[in-house]
């Protein structure tokens, strides 16, 4: 599922008075700096702005600590301005209070229950982001039993009002028949909105169906296409995507090194288990070149996602 860059603060900037900051239009524009990266010019408005009471605030403030965006991590913060701003039913508080949950953090053990609890007041309030996340613990009986058909009733009102994050959940149910059965002309038709918002998890799988006829015709090129797309946002799987792209059809790329270059990038760029992963997938698919072309396929490998 579909589920940020930490730039030191000076701590005086929690210490700002709340006189400072008070109207819904400065929170506003303090609210667009952040979402801009301006996180030490957002946060002197939005500090003293969640201390005077604004919930906008205080969940973007909780934000900023849950994430190290202006200000150093801390979790105790993150839950004590999400629970502020919650407190008084900001919808998106609820939805914050709910990953946090999920995921964990350090300080804050992970507790499936209260995670998904919180996602339910938040689809409550009618608050979509959330709809995806409560969907996917009901469908697997995470936090609580499972309930495959109010999964997929609450993916379809996502779907209705055209949240990305739904559509993708049902593309990937309807591909690999998770709770529903197996149609891959709808997964595909998902997977085609999906990737119009620039989701490389998306592009990787809607590719694999262009590329081996999923639900409709056989699109190599359209594959190739999704594949270098999600490349482009440094989605290292689809570098293994487009190696055996290439090993696979040699009468349409018949410069195999470049598919071998493709995989070397996905290995370099993949962290933790990933990265393990690919490097035995090159070191299996480099038996079949010679030590020269090795070298070349590395070097092309440097200068990938580079133009």
């Amino acid at each position: 599922m579909i589920r940020h860059i930490s730039i030191a603060l000076a701590f005086v900037c929690l210490t700002i008075s709340p006189a400072l900051a008070q109207s819904d239009e400065e929170v506003a524009a303090a609210r667009l700096l952040y979402i801009d990266g301006q996180y030490e010019a957002a946060l002197r408005v939005l500090v003293p702005a969640a201390e005077a009471g604004n919930p906008r605030a205080q969940n973007i403030v909780g934000a900023a600590y849950q994430f190290g965006n202006g200000v150093p991590v801390n979790a105790v913060k993150a839950l004590a301005y999400f629970n502020l701003s919650a407190a008084q039913n900001f919808p998106s508080a609820h939805h914050n209070l709910g990953v946090l949950y999920e995921n964990g953090m350090e300080g804050i053990p992970a507790d499936s229950p209260r995670a998904r609890a919180y996602f339910e007041q938040s689809v409550t309030i009618g608050w979509l982001g959330s709809y995806s996340n409560l969907a996917f613990m009901l469908r697997d009986g995470i936090g609580g039993p499972a309930d495959v058909p109010r999964a997929l009733a609450l993916l379809e009102q996502g779907l209705a009002q055209a949240d990305i994050a739904s559509i993708h959940e049902l593309a990937y149910m309807y591909h690999d028949g998770v709770g529903v059965p197996v149609d891959m002309t709808k997964a595909r038709d998902y997977y085609s909105q999906v990737v119009a918002a620039n989701v490389p998890q998306a592009m990787s799988s809607y590719g694999t169906m262009l590329e081996l006829g999923e639900g409709g015709p056989i699109d190599l090129a359209g594959a190739e296409a999704q594949y270098l797309a999600a490349i482009d946002l440094d989605y290292a799987y689809s570098g293994i995507d487009m190696a055996w792209l290439i090993f696979n059809n040699p009468d349409t790329d018949p410069d195999q090194v470049q598919g071998l270059a493709y995989c070397y990038w996905a290995q370099a760029t993949a962290t933790g288990a990933d990265a393990d992963e690919y490097r035995a997938s090159c070191d299996d698919a480099a038996s079949d070149f010679t030590a020269p072309e090795i070298k070349d396929a590395k070097s092309r490998a440097a200068l990938i996602g580079t133009d």
